[in-house]
């Protein structure tokens, strides 16, 4: 049994692994059910002349994946700290080790309803080509679950170095888990939007275990995306 976090009910393995699991199932159900042919019927609505008619070389259509979209990502994640979209968020940081298949633990309703994946999937359907788009948004979701990998040494050499300089590493991605909760590295991929806007921190060494904010819910309520807000975690 992982040790709970403060104010957290303890949480088993099979417990962990089906928030985990199934918060990655739900997901790729929402995206192909709602999301992706929602997006594309919005566009053909909307704006038909639009569908399929954005032409972009293919360095940037992987560039409007891997960095226009990781901004939109950064903007959304803050978002979802605030009062309105906090409970949809909730479930994410129910974990209380960081690890790499937690970084898929979301709710069926943020799975679904968050603006960033609407906005993605309207570009997607927009492009003439979206293969280098789609290629990005993959290495993403790649870099998503080493993010949250309970890996904490800094990159050596020539190369980690430029890594460590514009990736969000998992030591400091789990900063932004920690207890107490801090409102600071929101980044998903790049740093870039942190250092901007003011929300970067370094990471330290209490974040690697520290984390889990307190919420006593079922799995099936956080697998929903319905989890109750306790009142000391409502942001905004």
């Amino acid at each position: 049994m992982t040790p709970p976090a403060v104010g957290r009910r303890p949480e088993t393995r099979a417990e962990g692994l089906l928030l985990d699991l199934g918060g990655l199932a739900l997901a790729f159900a929402a995206g192909a059910l709602v999301v992706r042919p929602g997006a594309a019927w919005l566009l053909s609505v909307w704006a038909p002349e639009l569908v399929r008619s954005v032409a972009l070389p293919w360095w940037a259509a992987f560039a409007l994946g891997f960095v226009g979209m990781d901004y939109v990502q950064y903007g959304v994640h803050r978002l979802a700290h605030g009062r309105a979209l906090w409970p949809l968020h909730l479930a994410h940081h129910t974990v209380v080790r960081m690890h790499a298949l937690g970084a898929y633990r979301h709710g069926l309703l943020e799975s679904t309803l968050m603006p960033g994946l609407w906005v993605g999937a309207l570009l997607s359907a927009a492009l003439t080509d979206p293969t280098p788009y789609v290629a990005a948004i993959a290495a993403g979701f790649v870099l998503d679950g080493w993010r949250h990998a309970d890996l904490f040494a800094t990159p050596r050499g020539p190369i980690g170095r430029v890594i460590a300089w514009a990736l969000v590493l998992p030591q400091e991605h789990a900063l932004h888990h920690s207890i107490p909760e801090r409102a600071v590295n929101f980044g998903a991929n790049l740093k870039l939007w942190d250092r901007l806007h003011g929300t970067w921190a370094p990471a330290t060494s209490s974040a690697r275990t520290d984390v889990g904010v307190a919420n006593a819910d079922s799995a099936t309520r956080l697998l929903l995306g319905v989890a109750r807000v306790e009142s000391e975690h409502v942001r905004g």
